[in-house]
Parts: C-alpha cells; sequence; structure tokens
C-alpha cells in the first residue's frame, strides 16, 4: 500500500502546485486542497478499492467508481449535507482534469427531485461515446 501512497501522494503534490496558480479565490483554493486530500486518504484504505478493477489515477473507469464511492461514503458514513458533498465532487472535478483523466462520469448528489445515480461500467463507457441518450 506504501506504492499507492505515494502515488496519490505525488498527484496530490502535482495538483497542488497546479492550483497555486490558479487565478480562484483563497477559500476556494483551500477547500479544493482539502477535499482532494481527504479522497486521497480515503482512496489509500477504502475497503472498495478492489472493485474499482484499476487504478483511479489513470483509469476513468476506475476513477468513476471511486469517486461514485467516495460520495457514498461522504453521504452515508460521513452524512454529509448535498452541498458539501457537491463541493467535494467539484474538487474530484477540477483534480482529475488535472490528471489528464477529465470529469467524472458520477453525477451531483443533488439534482430535480432527488439523489443522482452514477451511471455504471458499460452504460457510462457508452453514454461517453454518445452512442446513447440514456440519463442517469
Amino acid at each position: 500500500m506504501e506504492e499507492v501512497d505515494d502515488r496519490f501522494g505525488a498527484a496530490v503534490a502535482a495538483y497542488e502546485t497546479w492550483l497555486a496558480r490558479q487565478p480562484l479565490a483563497s477559500s476556494t483554493k483551500r477547500e479544493y486542497r482539502r477535499w482532494v486530500r481527504a479522497f486521497a486518504a480515503w482512496a489509500v484504505a477504502a475497503v472498495e478499492r478492489e472493485e474499482w478493477g484499476g487504478d483511479p489515477l489513470v483509469d476513468p473507469l476506475a476513477r468513476d467508481y471511486a469517486a461514485r464511492d467516495f460520495k457514498r461514503w461522504l453521504q452515508v458514513e460521513r452524512r454529509l449535507a448535498p452541498r458539501s458533498v457537491n463541493l467535494g465532487l467539484a474538487s474530484l472535478d477540477s483534480f482529475f482534469t488535472v490528471l489528464g483523466l477529465g470529469s467524472r462520469a458520477c453525477v451531483a448528489s443533488c439534482c430535480r427531485g432527488g439523489a443522482a445515480r452514477a451511471r455504471s461500467g458499460r452504460a457510462a463507457a457508452v453514454a461517453a461515446r454518445g452512442r446513447t441518450s440514456e440519463r442517469p
């Protein structure tokens, strides 16, 4: 697990370097840093890691599964409000975009009429290619 810790540590450090140069409010930078660090700490110890099927730092599908499980952890285990969960997810989008993976397929936790769902494996891949109009 030390290798994974080092990889996440290096990815977070690179993200923080990038974030420091962005024209964002200091409070935004602080919150994004905090949420990305929280995700990294959670991810290296997550019991769900084996189910991701890859490394979320390089594999878009594993990224989506990790983001989905992190979201669930924030909602169920931490019992955070939708606004807090959404800030955490926006931070992850920024982090993954800087890593070159783009935004995750997992949608915001609070949208029209109820909690949103993450798209699962094949549905997310097909939707990403634009071959279906399936709604999440």
